[in-house]
């Protein structure tokens, strides 16, 4: 599997390195496993941006909508700057939304 060795998914501390591994992993058609890298980055109310929009999209290509559009709410909520904003705004129009 793709987090063997000195193993990105034992620390959740890794936050850049998570961010990295699962955009990659989304690019290469892999949502399921950019979603369980960067999960633990999602599970606070203190969640990073940039984390949550990368785990909605992992939702909505795989088909859980319900999840999607509850993470892009955070991820719009949790991010701070202009660009991440706009970051958010394009996943939501790239699956579908215009509002």
């Amino acid at each position: 599997r793709i987090l063997q060795g000195p193993r990105i998914a034992d620390d959740p501390g890794l936050v850049l390195a998570r961010r990295i591994l699962a955009e990659s992993l989304m690019r290469t058609g892999q949502p399921a496993a950019a979603l369980a890298v960067v999960e633990p980055l999602t599970g606070t109310d203190a969640a990073d941006g940039a984390a949550l929009a990368i785990a909605a999209s992992a939702h909505l290509l795989l088909g859980d909508l319900r999840q999607a559009e509850a993470a892009f709410a955070r991820a719009a909520a949790a991010s701070r700057s202009p660009r991440g904003r706009a970051d958010v705004a394009v996943a939501l129009l790239t699956g579908g939304r215009a509002d």
